[in-house]
């Protein structure tokens, strides 16, 4: 699964001949796909419609419609311009929400400017990173956070595996051969929440039924089994699971997940502290300061007549007694 915003969505398969992205949008639009070797890609509409492609400056030029395109002969993720210009304007509008705020971002900044700096020299290596550092930014606006479980600081689970459509493409798995003495864990040192409130905990997760009794989490030592169905289900069987409301308070935590019983077969992706206001939408978090759907079109439109492009993009320094937080 591709993180593309802006509308576009799609999935790459890997093949012997160098791999296929599937991708589709919410309406017909004529776009530039940007790419590095695009005279190499074969593109292949399954619904009969003439995706028209031309290559030029940058990229290719093609018809995206509401039904999938293939793009084929290419290791490279094509990039929509939209989902490049969308993901650097909401950057840039967190880091200006940041600065009213007095709270220094300007290693955001410096990664944002890196990222456009590198664009050009690869497309689809460097819009995943925007990406995960735009949701990095919406999490720590929001007011949540997103913790990836497969980066543990301390754990005797199986393995970290690729797991296509899940959070960051991986997940910690559990599937025990012997018995541990100690029983299976994970822990995670240091996990930041930014509310004074009682938050909201969330876990993503493939569990059997059966499994879920087994696993429990534990946060700064409040015990939070997993019960009920998950819902928000993403990729291979995976979805969330709300864990309940956590009494503790704002700053740095201790989380383990503890397999309390016979687990066979396990994998867990991200868990998250949150607001009550927070909804699992597969792997994605929620924008820090969500449009409302009527106006969400009327900003598209806006956005669409003017011009792209950042002319700068790391905002004027903090005051010195502000001090730095990195999200």
């Amino acid at each position: 699964r591709i993180d593309y915003g802006a509308g576009f969505y799609g999935y790459r398969i890997a093949d012997k001949t160098g791999g296929q992205v599937v991708i589709w949008a919410d309406k017909t639009q004529r776009v530039l796909m940007r790419m590095l070797n695009p005279r190499k890609v074969v593109t292949i509409a399954p619904d009969g419609s003439n995706p028209d492609p031309k290559v030029v400056k940058n990229g290719l030029q093609v018809t995206v419609t509401q039904s999938p395109l293939v793009i084929m002969g290419t290791e490279e993720i094509p990039v929509p311009k939209p989902c490049y210009d969308q993901t650097i304007s909401e950057v840039m509008g967190l880091l200006s929400q940041a600065s009213l705020k007095h709270v220094d971002l300007t290693d955001a900044a410096i990664a944002l400017r890196d990222s456009v700096n590198g664009f050009d020299r690869n497309p689809g290596g460097v819009m995943p990173e925007m990406r995960r550092l735009l949701h990095k930014l919406e999490a720590f606006m929001g007011g949540f956070s997103w913790v990836e479980l497969e980066d543990s600081s301390d754990t005797n689970f199986s393995e970290v595996i690729d797991a296509p459509g899940c959070s960051a493409g991986r997940a910690l798995t559990l599937h025990p051969m012997i018995d541990s003495p100690n029983g299976y864990y994970a822990e995670y040192d240091d996990v930041t929440t930014h509310n004074q409130n009682d938050e909201e905990v969330w876990i993503a997760a493939r569990i059997a039924p059966e499994q879920r009794s087994n696993l429990q989490v534990n946060v700064s030592g409040e015990a939070m089994p997993i019960t009920g169905d998950p819902i928000g289900l993403y990729g291979a069987g995976f979805g969330w699971y709300h864990l309940g409301t956590t009494k503790a308070l704002s700053g740095a935590q201790n989380v383990r997940i503890q397999a309390i019983g016979n687990v066979q077969d396990v994998a867990i992706d991200a868990i998250v502290f949150a607001p009550s206001t927070f909804r699992p939408n597969g792997v994605f978090p929620p924008e820090a300061n969500p449009v409302p759907p009527q106006k969400e079109e009327k900003r598209r439109e806006k956005r669409d007549r003017q011009p792209s492009g950042p002319k700068n993009i790391v905002p004027s320094p903090t005051p010195p007694d502000q001090g730095r937080t990195n999200p």
